[in-house]
């Protein structure tokens, strides 16, 4: 019967794509017609027992049914993205405590001026009066602190809510967002990758950011440094686009990287001797032809490479390396400087699609079956290899913009069956500029961590001036010491006031930040204030 429904379903989409007055009597009404074909089909599925010997059938026919809908949506309905749908009123989109109809973004300060203006006093008191007139958050100091050694850089929202007794102290310093903050300078960043010792970042450098860079760090060794305890190493990579991809084989310490056509593995380290090298290797060089999605490292010596229906494999031992000292070439030679290279604007941290583009993935060693993914749709959300649709979906901000990355972690550090068992989830929020918490139930513990506050155009954070984001701009890298010396300037077009939290913060530049939760940390480490100032002009 499910199957029969879901070939109508598929039926009923290919009529409405051919019915030019139905579309336009969905267009204004918020595309619930069409909209409703894809919910109907996830909630045929979501109705089957997954025991059933049929359900690989439904579920293969409402992958049809969304596909004909996904193809109508872009080609006839010129969406620029689709909404989150496999959700249901059951398992509904989780908005957290941030989500306040009334309460907007810093940047709409410039409204209200206008507002003020076209209003009046008398009528703009009795809006606000009312309630119903749209207001800004509260200022840091009238918010709640759960904890003395709560970083200043965490926000607090509504009732705080409490580890559960007996809770390791590593869950307790989550909780209270007992952390220390350090961040180190790097150049326009395009993805991160860690691992279990090393820490991947690719970058744009060099001459108008057209050089793709590897940039690497070992998590066990730490220096001194409050500004930064990781040991930067940086290496220019042998692509002719950007990196946006990279992967981690611990085993055999190797560093995959990747653009849209190939992908190259580096060694850090002789995994025989374990000595470091002082600069990466060379080692492989794959050619990916049509996979130009994410890498990952199923085993050592194996790698795959995502695609459009299909996935590419490698296994290492049976292909050409560059030789033990990384000079030998695999393939033609060719000179980098005679290629076109991606601008800034053109260049986006991941290029697997799925109805939206999914930015990033992460899962947990302890948990095998479950995994989060963060997607160009502004959405988080949780799977389990058992479940067919998400497990929870999470709107990561208060704006539909990019949720650009997600992270899965098990404070305790053990899959346990205990009732203190947790599994949390860091979102990213592009909109709103922050870091959120949720645990494994949807609930969140109710603050916001700060991050780089960045406006749409990475330069109008950056130069803390307007620019027009059309303009291709750039840093060559003898600009970096040719700032002004004036006061510090807040971006204009930042999420939020400067008040916001309880620091003072604008990185100013692109920067990579370090949160270490410690049960008895120093609060008073925090990153230092960016170099933006108003006088300072694009370099070209």
């Amino acid at each position: 019967m499910s199957v029969n429904t879901l070939g109508a379903l598929k039926e009923k989409i290919r009529r409405f794509a051919e019915d030019e007055d139905a579309i336009e009597d969905d267009s204004s009404d918020d595309r619930r017609v069409f909209m409703g074909f894809l919910t109907e089909a996830c909630d045929v599925v979501r109705s089957c027992d997954s025991e059933d010997p049929g359900f690989g059938e439904v579920v293969s026919k409402a992958s049809e049914a969304i596909n004909e809908a996904v193809g109508l949506a872009y080609e006839n309905l010129e969406f620029d993205f689709l909404r989150s749908f496999a959700h249901s009123d059951e398992f509904p989109v989780l908005m957290g405590p941030h989500k306040d109809d009334n309460v907007f973004s810093h940047r709409m300060s410039g409204l209200l001026d206008l507002m003020k203006q076209w209003m009046g006093t008398g009528r703009m008191k009795q809006a606000e009066n009312s309630g119903m007139f749209l207001r800004f958050p509260n200022s840091w100091k009238s918010t709640l602190r759960p904890h003395p050694l709560s970083t200043l850089l965490s926000r607090f929202e509504g009732d705080i809510a409490r580890a559960p007794q007996g809770a390791t102290p590593l869950l307790d310093a989550i909780n209270d967002a007992r952390c220390e903050i350090t961040s180190d300078s790097l150049e326009q960043p395009t993805g991160l990758t860690i691992g279990g010792r090393c820490m991947v970042v690719t970058s744009m450098g060099g001459w108008k950011s057209r050089t793709p860079i590897l940039n690497y760090y070992f998590l066990d060794e730490n220096t001194s440094r409050d500004a930064f305890p990781l040991i930067a190493r940086q290496s220019e990579v042998g692509l002719t686009e950007i990196a946006f991809t990279s992967a981690i084989d611990e085993s055999n310490k190797l560093i995959f990287v990747a653009d849209t056509s190939r992908a190259k593995s580096y060694a850090w380290g002789n995994k025989e001797s374990g000595e470091i090298y002082e600069d990466v290797l060379p080692t492989h060089t794959l050619q990916t032809d049509n996979h130009h999605g994410p890498l990952h490292v199923l085993s050592p010596g194996r790698v795959l490479r995502a695609g459009k229906g299909s996935i590419g494999f490698w296994n290492l031992n049976t292909l050409k390396t560059h030789g033990p000292d990384g000079t030998i070439r695999i393939g033609r030679k060719f000179d980098t400087s005679g290629t076109w290279r991606d601008e800034d604007d053109e260049v986006e941290v991941s290029s697997l699609q799925y109805y939206f583009a999914r930015r990033s993935s992460s899962g947990t060693g302890e948990d095998l079956n479950v995994f989060l993914t963060a997607a160009s749709d502004g959405h988080a959300r949780l799977y389990d290899h058992r479940v067919t649709l998400p497990v929870l979906t999470l709107r990561g901000g208060t704006g539909d913009s990019d949720c650009p990355g997600g992270v899965l972690v098990h404070p305790d550090g053990v899959l346990s069956t205990s009732s203190l068992f947790l599994e949390l989830v860091f979102t990213g929020a592009a909109h709103d500029q922050v870091i959120r918490l949720w645990d494994r139930n949807g609930e969140t513990f109710d603050y916001r961590r700060a991050k780089v506050p960045r406006t749409p155009s990475p330069f109008e954070a950056m130069l803390g001036v307007e620019v027009d984001e059309d303009e291709p701009g750039s840093e060559d890298e003898d600009d970096y010491d040719d700032y002004d010396d004036d006061g510090p300037c807040w971006p204009k077009n930042a999420a939020y006031a400067e008040d916001y939290f309880g620091h003072l913060f604008d990185a100013g530049e692109h920067r990579i930040l370090r949160y270490a939760f410690k049960y008895q940390p120093d609060p008073s480490i925090l990153p230092p204030y960016g170099d933006a100032s108003l006088d300072r002009e694009p370099s070209w």
